[in-house]
């Protein structure tokens, strides 16, 4: 694996004071016990106190805090029933934050729901997800109210009363490391949303092994770009809550990204997670010129990156900013590491998917489900005791894309459909997706090596390429971008380029 950087800021003050907080991180057990997120998470509130864990509108909530809320939430929901499953419809709040863990301390699966996202699909969700509570607040009960045929109890969230003095049960002890925890929806742009379930193990697991990549630690302050009711929210707000650090959510949408540099600075920001191409969008508006003190790691995922997206980024954040890419599912998360210190040689093109996790094997099986020849691209498929349950109420897809270990060592193997292949030192490239690919005059032709090339291209911010069917052509691809702002990049120029670069078929 290709050496990163190690340096990081020795202490970050959350509060615009003095305050130090340690660049040690707090040691996970290797056990399966450990992945337990009530059980990490009582011991890591018990070190950090009353440090703040989250910074929101320039209010801040502790350790200590989110401690008491989730413990009134996680014996309300215990006496209620042994397990359980709540829909929590919130936007990225300490509410939100603290009904989940309260939830998951006392076993009952969580639904996190985005009231930003469109109603219909939030209707569907919940008809999917069947909840037996809803915990909201006043301003979106009568929202829901008509999502489902039935009656469902809601509660808002601050009417969860503490217990009486003494009788706080050790609920997170009960909880094994196989019991579901999470439904996470992925995105129903082309039907209806699909549910993956995950258990404390899976998610656990998942957050140890992105802590200990990132070595996160107390003094880290995370950004959260991502919504809590998805992969990428939950790995980020968990990899801080459960490494003592501090999360700082922004709304980007809402927000936008003209004081993004200043906000970074402001909030010493060390750790910031993002979408790929949002990453773009921003580093481009900021620019160079700008310092970063802080800063230590920018972490890159939803989209694969490209050599120009580091660079880009070196130029903005600086040279000693290392940067973490991979890849990633819903179904597992980070399955690879490819990280970036100042040294890393930098490939031509397209980042790859890289190195591997512990327990999170990956093996590149034929349409067949036999291992591929050395050297051979076939499907990335995920061999691990840390994978989702599967898919919620859809037991054909989950036999689908959960299969029997062709090796037969009895570890469940997950599917992704992305393609791939091994380089003689073990780094895993991309190579597309099994179901993207079309054939152009006899080439099998992936559309997004085009993207890749057109990215490459000075003065390129966004590019996207479509497959075009057509009478009189056939099958053709058709691509757009979108020019970096005050850059004269012409149609003309980029054809021009592109022939010196792909063959005439792409």
């Amino acid at each position: 694996m290709p050496a990163s950087h190690n340096s990081r800021p020795s202490s970050v003050d959350r509060s615009g004071d003095s305050g130090n907080l340690s660049s040690d991180s707090i040691p996970w057990a290797n056990d399966d016990d450990a992945l337990v997120i009530g059980r990490r998470f009582d011991h890591v509130a018990s070190r950090m106190g009353d440090a703040p864990f989250l910074c929101l509108d320039d209010r801040q909530w502790t350790f200590r805090e989110i401690a008491d809320s989730a413990d009134r939430i996680s014996c309300f929901l215990h006496k209620k029933k042994t397990s359980g499953r709540v829909l929590i419809f919130h936007g990225n709040s300490f509410h939100h934050f603290a009904a989940s863990l309260g939830a998951w301390k006392a076993g009952w699966i969580t639904i996190p729901v985005d009231p930003r996202y469109p109603s219909d699909r939030n209707r569907q969700i919940l008809q999917d997800a069947d909840p037996d509570l809803v915990i909201t607040d006043p301003e979106h009960r009568d929202e829901l109210s008509g999502f489902c045929d039935r009656p469902i109890e809601s509660r808002p969230i601050d009417q969860f009363k503490p217990p009486p003095f003494g009788e706080t049960p050790s609920i997170s002890e009960e909880i094994e490391p196989d019991t579901p925890c999470v439904i996470l929806y992925t995105s129903g742009s082309t039907g209806r949303p699909k549910g993956i379930l995950h258990t404390h193990a899976s998610i656990g697991h998942m957050v140890r092994r992105r802590g200990r990549a990132i070595r996160a630690c107390p003094a880290d302050n995370f950004t959260l770009f991502y919504s809590a009711s998805v992969m990428g929210g939950i790995t980020t707000l968990f990899t801080a809550l459960l490494g003592g650090g501090c999360i700082f959510p922004r709304d980007i949408k809402n927000d936008g990204i003209s004081d993004l540099a200043d906000w970074l600075r402001r909030h010493r920001i060390t750790y910031c997670h993002s979408v790929t191409s949002l990453f773009r969008e921003f580093a481009n508006h900021i620019g160079p010129g700008h310092s970063f003190p802080n800063l230590r790691m920018v972490a890159l995922g939803g989209e694969q990156a490209n050599r120009s997206d580091i660079e880009l980024g070196r130029r903005v954040f600086g040279s000693g900013v290392e940067f973490y890419c991979g890849l990633g599912a819903t179904e597992i998360n980070s399955l690879r590491l490819f990280p970036i210190g100042p040294d890393t040689a930098l490939p031509p093109e397209r980042i790859p998917f890289g190195y591997p996790y512990d327990d999170v094997e990956v093996i590149l099986l034929d349409k067949q489900l036999k291992p591929v020849l050395p050297g051979e691209t076939g499907e990335i498929c995920v061999r691990s005791r840390y994978l989702s349950i599967g898919y919620w109420r859809q037991p054909d897809k989950t036999r689908q894309s959960f299969v029997q270990d062709p090796g037969g060592s009895g570890i469940p193997v997950y599917r992704t459909g992305d393609l791939g292949r091994f380089e003689a030192d073990g780094c895993l490239v991309g190579a597309g997706r099994n179901d993207h690919q079309v054939k152009i005059r006899g080439f099998r032709v992936e559309p997004g090596e085009v993207n890749a090339h057109l990215l490459a291209q000075p003065g390129v911010r966004e590019a996207s390429t479509i497959v075009v069917h057509t009478d009189s052509r056939g099958v053709s691809l058709a691509s757009f971008y979108v020019p970096v702002e005050k850059m004269d990049v012409t149609v003309a120029d980029l054809r021009r380029q592109m022939a010196l670069e792909l063959p005439s078929y792409m």
